[in-house]
């Protein structure tokens, strides 16, 4: 026990010995430090605010000697940018190798981190929010970059004509995304909400990439994760993302997707994903060719809000071809009759066993568009251990208990990376819920300052208003639809009026969110969910450190023999 003490102690007074360390407290002094570091050296920034964009473009560090740069207090050196639209609006652009960057946090810039042609980039443990394009963006042949225990989002993007993401990684390869809090990665003025993308994590011609135990959420008309190429779907002959996997993340709270092998993704894997409270479809395959994509154990919880609990669909009439699907778990507790659990276009499945679905939409033929259950499907509804404390495993006596392919549970399996006390995070944001008691056009919450908020609205059932309708919030103009087209007869929107629609996502006003429409009737009920702030999202990934009592502090230092430890 007493060897055990000695090398606990060690360990945890152990640092990393740096060539040298550069104390900076000012943007000229930052500037040298990163012109001048060598491989082994650490540049430690010291509290404050720095206005200003920051080149990595001098020495490169080993894989031995990684040269740091990082924040003297996690989270205590602020890098604030211009708020502009400008590629050199960028908080560090970095074209090294082996660089760290550790504990900052970043607002208002164009694009946070951006790297190309950099191997072995590391960032961690930073804030990174209110930005206006891509939080962080590996491209242009940059190489295994790892990306882990950081918050991003919420943004600022205002633009509805292009694409963006919390972390973009396209042309290049074997990078890891790992324990990062993404959210709120969206358009947060909609003038029209479905007109841009927005993504949690964006992946195009990329190859050996795993994204693994992240929590996303809030992604807009895009997607949690997409792998796919730009436009070339459906081209046998390439070019390709491949051999990418997805596993262990939680997906929440999305409008349109959660996890999409898009446009010539192949040989990729979706594996172990909770994915609940998803607007458009949990998992999508579409324009693979040839395909040769998984999806297992996956476990897709439908709400009112959800639409499709996986979407095997086409783009210019080529399918996602030769997809597996195994002991994937698609429940829903809702009576919504146009929700799908499974809709396929020319049945692209080719390995499909034991997975289970459950709905208490009437007759299971309904459940389904071009599918239909093999022997081994099990149509019953699970039990679950504790859902409304996040734990979706099944529990002893459970329909699907044991009988997964290869013997185990069908659905999710918690482990390190996908826990309990994640999904309960996300599961218990803060709701308000208001309902129309039939002649109103406005409704103020009283809300948190400094918080945004996810903002939906109800159309009524029966007697709505089908004209057109513009939701606004705090003054800004959201969602704009005409309700008889894009909400009766379907769209992107929903497909019929018993659903809410995601209007946006908006900062609060002080201490309110007030949100205003045109016809009383437009509006059965407003529902408002609060996002977490970076620090709150932070602690859900890096809980607070071990730290040892006083008692056991003075048992060490008396095994020890350290006279003043305490």
């Amino acid at each position: 026990m007493k060897l055990f003490h000695i090398i606990f102690f060690l360990l945890l007074i152990t640092t990393q010995a740096f060539a040298v360390v550069h104390n900076v407290s000012t943007v000229a002094a930052i500037n040298t430090a990163l012109s001048t570091a060598v491989a082994g050296d650490l540049i430690l920034v010291a509290d404050g605010t720095y206005t200003s964009s920051f080149l990595i473009n001098g020495n490169s560090g080993t894989s031995v000697s990684p040269i740091v740069i990082k924040a003297q207090n996690r989270h205590g050196a602020v890098i604030v940018g211009a708020g502009t639209s400008v590629e050199t609006n960028t908080a560090f652009t970095v074209s090294r190798n082996w660089w760290v960057i550790d504990g900052f946090e970043t607002r208002n810039q164009w694009k946070t981190i951006k790297a190309s042609a950099a191997t072995n980039l590391e960032v961690k443990n930073c804030l990174i929010h209110d930005f206006l394009a891509n939080g962080i963006e590996i491209s242009s042949g940059a190489t295994a970059a790892n990306i882990h225990h950081n918050v991003i989002g919420p943004a600022i993007q205002t633009s509805t004509a292009n694409a963006w993401a919390g972390v973009w990684l396209d042309s290049s390869d074997n990078h890891i995304v790992s324990n990062n809090a993404i959210f709120s990665v969206t358009l947060l003025k909609h003038i029209q909400p479905f007109q841009g993308n927005s993504y949690n994590v964006f992946c195009a011609l990329v190859n050996g990439i795993l994204v693994q135990g992240n929590i996303m959420m809030d992604s807009n008309k895009g997607t949690g994760i997409r792998i796919g190429t730009f436009e070339f779907f459906g081209d046998p002959t390439g070019p390709w993302s491949a051999n990418n996997t997805v596993r262990d993340n939680i997906i929440a709270h999305g409008q349109s997707g959660s996890i999409a092998f898009s446009e010539n993704a192949r040989d990729s894997f979706a594996i172990n994903n909770l994915l609940t409270d998803v607007m458009f479809a949990g998992l999508t395959g579409k324009g693979n060719d040839p395909g040769n994509n998984s999806f297992s154990h996956n476990t897709t919880i439908m709400t009112s809000y959800g639409n499709i609990a996986t979407r095997l669909d086409e783009v210019s009439s080529v399918p996602s071809k030769n997809t597996t699907y195994r002991s994937n778990l698609h429940y829903s507790s809702v009576n919504v009759p146009t929700q799908k659990l499974l809709y396929t276009f020319f049945n692209p499945i080719t390995a499909n066993s034991d997975n289970l679905f459950w709905s208490p939409v009437s007759g299971t033929a309904n459940w389904f568009t071009n599918y239909t259950p093999v022997a081994s499907d099990i149509l019953s509804e699970p039990i679950f251990v504790n859902a409304a404390g996040g734990d979706f495993s099944l529990a002893t006596g459970s329909p699907g208990k044991s009988e997964a392919f290869e013997g185990t549970d069908i659905g999710i399996a918690y482990n390190s990376f996908l826990t309990v006390e994640k999904v309960n995070e996300v599961l218990n944001l803060p709701v308000q819920e208001w309902t129309n008691p039939g002649s109103s056009t406005s409704q103020t919450f009283t809300v948190a300052p400094n918080s945004y908020y996810q903002c939906f609205v109800y159309i009524p059932d029966t007697g709505f208003f089908t004209g057109n309708q513009t939701y606004n919030v705090n003054g800004q103009a959201g969602a704009t639809v005409n309700i008889q087209t894009d909400v009766v007869n379907g769209g992107w929107i929903l497909t019929n009026p018993n659903r809410y629609m995601y209007v946006g996502t908006f900062p609060a006003n002080g201490t309110q969110i007030a949100v205003t429409w045109q016809n009383a009737t437009a509006a059965g009920k407003i529902l408002i969910r609060r996002m977490p702030t970076p620090l709150e999202a932070y602690n859900w990934i890096v809980p607070p450190p071990f730290k040892l009592s006083l008692t056991k502090l003075r048992l060490l230092n008396s095994e020890l023999g350290l006279a003043r430890l305490i």
